[in-house]
């Protein structure tokens, strides 16, 4: 099976082993996919990392105001990482499909 991972570094090679078996493929559109996929991880791992340091920083002593403020941000921070996780499950969907039109490498 061809390592998604490799797909950049080894585009030449398997666009040859692609044209040698007749096959055709979009390779960079699979990289770029792929590159798609990286990206959304980590921006996934930042806003979860952001949303854990925002609920450490919520376990001091606040007023009913701050709290308020707070929960509030804190629902924002949730919502965007449930965003982020959709979007991460379709790019991934799309590149795994990609990838099944790739033929194993000669």
């Amino acid at each position: 099976m061809l390592d998604p991972r490799s797909l950049a570094s080894r585009r030449d090679e398997i666009l040859a082993s692609c044209r040698k078996r007749g096959v055709r493929v979009d390779v960079d559109a699979s990289i770029a996919l792929q590159e798609k996929v990286s990206a959304l991880a980590t921006r996934l791992n930042q806003a979860n990392q952001l949303r854990n340091d925002h609920q450490k920083a919520g376990s001091r002593k606040l007023d009913e105001g701050e709290r308020r403020a707070h929960a509030e941000e804190g629902r924002k921070l949730k919502e965007s990482v449930t965003a982020l996780e959709a979007e991460q499950r379709e790019a991934e969907r799309a590149f795994e499909s990609a990838l099944l039109d790739f033929p194993n490498l000669l």
